[in-house]
């Protein structure tokens, strides 16, 4: 019988970070699950922690790939659960109900494709922040953002549009969640935290490379007026919000250019 879950981590050389997610995993009440792993050829004994880690294994592969979506791409593909969610290697699951919470929305709503919660940001000055996201669609996103670990998909919904598009090295989630928001999924939200997200990641390193890709993934949808358009109106709400203190239910407010 297959799980309900399939809790998908790529990683490479993590094993400085890997017990706080792995640790995350363990303590949650919901077993329905499976842990799939897709290493990228670690040397720093991460794979040997993950194969000693008693939890128990789906697929668990160590090979070089041709980048995080590669591997991501790899981690859908070899999920037998029907709910995918991807914990990275540095982030956590927020407490130990997130799963039992997480399946009795999907239970909730059978139809749910989406399941969307909260999240709390980790910055490295030990400052958090919750973000929910409850205020995008499938025009706003296009405009916004959607913090993946926010995110848990049906994995019939990877088999009706497709995976992660490696043309993009460091914005193809945003550019599929895009895709499964315009796709017509059903969504369904849910007002509670579900992640730890630690910030200063891939896309805090090559900050310039984000913003021009992220652009380039935008004009796949709307003309470079309608993103200059959308843009200008989206920063203009996020700062009246944030003058008059009451910002979009915890989000926080962006860097120009971020978005």
């Amino acid at each position: 019988m297959k799980p309900m879950f399939s809790i998908v981590t790529v990683c490479r050389n993590s094993a400085a970070v890997l017990p706080n997610a792995l640790a995350s995993l363990r303590a949650q009440s919901c077993t329905d699950r499976e842990w799939v792993v897709v290493d990228g050829g670690s040397n720093d004994g991460t794979f040997e922690m993950v194969l000693a880690s008693a939890e128990p294994l789906g697929t668990c592969i160590s090979e070089p790939d041709s980048g995080i979506y590669d591997a991501m791409n790899k981690g859908w593909r070899r999920a037998s659960g029907d709910i995918v969610y991807f914990l990275n290697s540095d982030d956590m699951l927020f407490d130990a109900n997130v799963l039992a919470r997480v399946a009795a929305a999907f239970a909730r709503e059978p139809a749910t494709e989406l399941l969307v919660g909260e999240v709390i940001y980790q910055y490295p000055d030990q400052l958090q922040k919750r973000r929910s996201f409850r205020h995008i669609d499938s025009n706003s996103l296009v405009f916004g953002d959607l913090c993946h670990q926010s995110v848990f998909v049906r994995r019939a919904l990877f088999e009706r549009i497709g995976g992660f598009d490696q043309r993009f090295t460091i914005n193809a989630d945003y550019d599929w969640l895009i895709r499964a928001f315009r796709s017509g999924a059903r969504v369904q939200w849910l007002d509670l935290p579900v992640a730890r997200f630690t910030t200063g990641g891939l896309h805090r390193r090559n900050f310039a490379k984000l913003v021009a890709e992220r652009r380039v993934v935008r004009l796949q949808y709307v003309s470079p007026f309608q993103l200059w358009l959308g843009l200008m109106r989206s920063r203009t709400t996020d700062r009246v919000n944030m003058l008059l203190g009451r910002g979009r239910a915890g989000q926080l407010p962006l860097a120009m250019g971020e978005q």
